[in-house]
């Protein structure tokens, strides 16, 4: 436990040190915590693996690792059954942490349940981020790209918003 007259004693400046002390060994904990790397599933639907395959022949450099975020299952187009997202920032190739990143973003792939059993590959592209939503009861994907796309500088997001059409993601009209 720590004395509080302890503390007292302990100029500004250095609870200042203490306290960035601190703060970069919970920065390093974490980085460590998210550079965990795991083992993907060994059965995952014919068109992932063979993304994930063909992506991995471009890792000459190393061997291809996986980390947490890389792979993400959940229902994304409404019906009920798991669609796959795969986020080229969680991958790396040997000592490359950005081989499928860049300014625009990381290369992400999204596979979405066709009803019959098979996946439409309905993205496939640099992305800032994206998220899936509901929007005005449809399901939506929400895509942070590069300001370029949009015409603005590239330094600024923007933003696209894609609903699902029962076979692919497309912008509303």
């Amino acid at each position: 436990m720590v004395n509080p007259a302890a503390l007292q004693s302990f100029s500004d400046s250095a609870m200042k040190f203490l306290l960035a002390l601190l703060l970069a060994v919970a920065s390093v904990n974490l980085a460590h915590a998210q550079g965990k790397t795991i083992v993907l599933p060994p059965n995952l639907p014919k068109p992932v693996q063979e993304a994930i395959d063909k992506n991995n022949k471009e890792c000459t450099e190393g061997k291809p690792a996986f980390r947490q975020g890389f792979l993400t299952t959940r229902d994304i187009n409404g019906d009920g059954k798991p669609d796959y997202v795969l986020n080229y920032e969680h991958y790396r190739c040997g000592e490359i942490e950005t081989l499928f990143c860049g300014t625009g973003g990381c290369q992400t792939e999204v596979f979405a349940s066709d009803g019959d059993g098979g996946y439409v590959h309905a993205w496939d592209k640099l992305a800032q981020r994206i998220q899936f939503r509901t929007v005005n009861k449809r399901p939506a994907m929400v895509i942070d790209l590069h300001g370029s796309i949009c015409g603005r500088n590239n330094s600024e997001r923007c933003a696209m918003t894609l609903y699902w059409n029962g076979s692919e993601f497309h912008p509303a009209n």
